[in-house]
């Protein structure tokens, strides 16, 4: 990923003390703010896509707009839903989970209400993390910036 990192005039500009550390304790200081992780909740309205585009159906065959007329019709259904996972980056917070985001943004501005949703944060810095992805296993941020096509700040 250190490849993809130095190709992105603002990563480097992030996280130059991190690349150009020697040690691992040099380089987790030099951005200790990308270290945070966890469970947590957060708006909706805060997250951002990591694609450009995205595919009207999950992986599974449902068409999105199935999904958010399920969540429309019974409201229990969101707590099915799991969280999603994102990574701080760039001073926002974005999820790989690119097709369930778009679901719960259509909800939330259909029913006009600040929808607080699950989200399992991934540290930038740090430990790997090991998650299945499309039926294997990878590293997050491989996945990540693999993901990472937006050329509109995620928006």
């Amino acid at each position: 990923c250190f490849w993809k990192i130095k190709k992105c005039h603002r990563c480097c500009q992030d996280f130059a003390a991190f690349l150009e550390a020697t040690e691992l304790s040099e380089a987790l200081r030099s951005c200790e703010w990308h270290r945070w992780e966890g469970s947590w909740t957060l708006p909706i309205r805060k997250i951002y896509y990591t694609h450009d585009t995205i595919s009207r159906r999950f992986k599974d065959g449902r068409a999105l707009q199935a999904t958010l007329e399920e969540l429309l019709n019974d409201p229990r259904k969101l707590e099915d839903i799991p969280p999603m996972r994102v990574m701080f980056y760039h001073g926002k917070f974005h999820s790989i989970d690119n097709r369930r985001l778009w679901c719960l943004k259509r909800l939330a501005e259909t029913k006009n209400a600040d929808l607080q949703v699950r989200v399992e944060l991934h540290a930038m810095a740090g430990a790997s993390r090991r998650e299945r992805v499309a039926g294997r296993d990878c590293d997050f941020l491989m996945k990540f910036f693999d993901a990472f096509s937006s050329r509109c700040e995620g928006m």
